[in-house]
C-alpha cells in the first residue's frame, strides 16, 4: 500500500490536480467540457501506459527475490493504480467547482466502503489479493458513479487536447512533491527504527498523529481555498486574493491556537483519553510537534497561491529543501537525543516550508499579515488556558475543557475576532452548491 501511494502521483502525472487550477472561474460550458475531459482522458491514458511499464519492470525485478509473491498480485495492483487515478480525477472536479457535498460524499463513501469491505474480505478469506480486489471494486464503482454525475451535468463532447502541453507543464513538477512529503512524513520513523528501535517508532507515531489532529479542524477551509484562489487568479483579481490569504491566516490561528494550548497544557490527559497508558511517553513530544503543525497550517495559503499562479516548479524546490533539512537533522539528532530529535526535525521542516512559501507568495500578490487577529487570538487563548488550569484540579477534565472552550468563544465574539463578517467570508469561500 505504501508502494501504491508512492506510485499514484507518477502514474497519474498529477493531472487531476490540474483540474483544480484550470477549471475554477470558467463560465463557458464548451470550455468547461474541454478542460474537464482533456484532463480526464490524459490522466487515464497516462495511468494505463505508465502502470503497464511499471508493472513490467516490477515483474522482472521481483523474480527470485523475497518479494516474488507480489508478482501474482501485479495485475490487481496495476488496475488499482488506474482506478485510483480515475477516482482522484472525479474528486478534483468536484473540488475545483466547490461542490463540497459531492466531494465529501465520494470521500466518505470510499473511506467507509473500503474499511468495511476490506475488513470483511480479509476476515473471510485471509488473502491479501482479495483485500486488494475489494479496494479495486470500491474505487471503480465510485469512479463510475462520479463520472456519470459529471457527464450528466456537463454533457459530453470529445476534447481537442489543445492545451495538453499547458496542463502537463503545470502538473509534472507536482509529481515529486507528493513523494517528497510522504518521505518527510514517514522518513523519520524509518530513521527512528534504524537508530533506536520499533518501540520508539510507536511512541513517536502516537505523538505525531495526536499533534496533527487539530489540523483536521482547519483542513476543510484549506480544501476549498485552492479552487477559490485559482478562480480569482483566472479572473485576474489579485487584490481579492490578497484579502483571502490574509483572512485565512487569521482564521487558521483563531481555530488552531486553542488546540495548541490544550496540547501544551494537558498533553498527558488528552492522550490518556485517546489511547492506553502504554503510550504515555508520547505526551512529552506533543507540544513540540503541535507547534510544527501550526506553522505548516499557516503556510498552506502561500502554498496554494503558488499553485494557482502556476509556480509548481518552485514548490518542488521548497519541498525538496524541507525534506533535505528534515532528514539531515534526523540523522544528526536522533542518535544524540532520541525521539526529541525527530520531533525537532519535523518542526524545523515545517518552519522552513511555511516561511519560504509565505515570502515567495508575497512577491506574487501583496497581502498583509493580520496582526490584530493573531494578537487577539493569542490573548484569548491565554485567558482560556488560565481558566483551564484553574478549573482542572476541581472538576472533571471534560468539564474544565468545555468551560475553557466556551470562555475562548465568548472572548472571540467580544473582541471581534469572530463575527458576522467572518461567517459571511467562510460561506462565500465554501460557496455551497
Amino acid at each position: 500500500m505504501v508502494g501504491i501511494g508512492l506510485a499514484i502521483p507518477w502514474v497519474s502525472l498529477q493531472l487531476p490536480g490540474a483540474l483544480v487550477r484550470f477549471l475554477p472561474g470558467v463560465k463557458d460550458p464548451q470550455q468547461q467540457r474541454d478542460i474537464t475531459y482533456s484532463i480526464f482522458f490524459l490522466a487515464l491514458l497516462f495511468s494505463i501506459l505508465l502502470a503497464l511499464i511499471i508493472g513490467l519492470c516490477f515483474y522482472l525485478a521481483l523474480a527470485n527475490t523475497r518479494w516474488e509473491a507480489l508478482r501474482s498480485m501485479l495485475p490487481i495492483i496495476l488496475a488499482l493504480l488506474i482506478s485510483s487515478t480515475c477516482l482522484e480525477s472525479v474528486r478534483s472536479y468536484f473540488r475545483a467547482l466547490r461542490y463540497m457535498v459531492r466531494h465529501s460524499t465520494i470521500s466518505i463513501a470510499q473511506y467507509f466502503g473500503e474499511l468495511l469491505l476490506v475488513t470483511f474480505t480479509l476476515l473471510e478469506t485471509n488473502n491479501i489479493a482479495e483485500g486488494l480486489l475489494a479496494l479495486l471494486a470500491i474505487r471503480t464503482i465510485l469512479s463510475i458513479i462520479g463520472a456519470f454525475s459529471i457527464t450528466r451535468q456537463l454533457g459530453f463532447s470529445w476534447p481537442d487536447f489543445t492545451n495538453a502541453r499547458i496542463y502537463l507543464k503545470f502538473s509534472i513538477p507536482l509529481i515529486p512533491n507528493s513523494a517528497l512529503y510522504r518521505l518527510f512524513d514517514a522518513g523519520d520513523r524509518y530513521l527512528l527504527a534504524h537508530f533506536l528501535n520499533h518501540a520508539a517508532v510507536g511512541v513517536y507515531f502516537v505523538s505525531y498523529t495526536a499533534s496533527s489532529f487539530f489540523t483536521t479542524i482547519i483542513s476543510p477551509i484549506h480544501l476549498v481555498l485552492l479552487p477559490a484562489l485559482s478562480e480569482l487568479w483566472n479572473e485576474g483579481n489579485k487584490e481579492k486574493i490578497g484579502e483571502y490569504i490574509a483572512d485565512i491566516i487569521g482564521y487558521t490561528a483563531i481555530l488552531s491556537l486553542p488546540f495548541i494550548a490544550f496540547a501544551i497544557l494537558i498533553p498527558t490527559e488528552l492522550l490518556s483519553m485517546l489511547t492506553s497508558d502504554t503510550y504515555a511517553e508520547s505526551a512529552r513530544y506533543i507540544p513540540i510537534l503541535a507547534l510544527g503543525f501550526l506553522a505548516f497550517s499557516l503556510g498552506v495559503p502561500g502554498d496554494h497561491l503558488l499553485v494557482a499562479a502556476g509556480k509548481t516548479h518552485v514548490l518542488f524546490l521548497i519541498n525538496g529543501a524541507m525534506v533535505l533539512a528534515n532528514l539531515t537533522m534526523n540523522i544528526l539528532l536522533i542518535p544524540r537525543i532520541g525521539i526529541s530529535g525527530a520531533a525537532l526535525s519535523t518542526v524545523a521542516g515545517h518552519l522552513i516550508y511555511a516561511l519560504t512559501v509565505l515570502v515567495l507568495a508575497r512577491r506574487i500578490v501583496s497581502f498583509s499579515i493580520p496582526w490584530r487577529s493573531l494578537f487577539m487570538a493569542t490573548f484569548n487563548t491565554a485567558a482560556m488556558g488560565i481558566i483551564l488550569m484553574i478549573a482542572k484540579p476541581h472538576v472533571h477534565l471534560v468539564v474544565s475543557i468545555s468551560a475553557s472552550s466556551i470562555t475562548y468563544i465568548i472572548l472571540s465574539l467580544a473582541t471581534g475576532v469572530l463575527g458576522k463578517r467572518e461567517w459571511n467570508f467562510i460561506c462565500q469561500l465554501i460557496d455551497k452548491k
